[in-house]
């Protein structure tokens, strides 16, 4: 299975700095079409960004932590593959 059902795509160029607005943090939607395969896609660090239907994970890097943030109608898989991501990325 190519990436071990696992993907992460960033948003820029790696030489690209993070707006200092964001104060360092990154936000990503989780998507995952199927139960086994789940990828991360990051988008802009603001409120209209986030959507009821889905779930997110924001790494702030100053600090070292990752939220999880379930919308009210984020799916259980949806939810439980966060949660799976979180532990995934806590390893790396």
């Amino acid at each position: 299975m190519l990436f071990k059902g696992r993907m992460i795509v960033h948003k820029g160029k790696k030489e690209e700095k993070l707006p200092s607005s964001n104060k360092g943090a990154r936000l990503y939607m989780v998507r995952n079409e199927l139960p086994d395969e789940a990828y991360l896609m990051e988008i802009p660090v603001q409120v209209d960004s986030l959507r009821s239907r889905s779930s997110f994970l924001l790494l702030n890097a100053e600090s070292d932590q990752l939220t999880i943030w379930h919308g009210a109608r984020s799916p259980e898989h949806t939810r439980k593959r966060a949660k799976e991501l979180v532990n995934t990325l806590r390893k790396w």
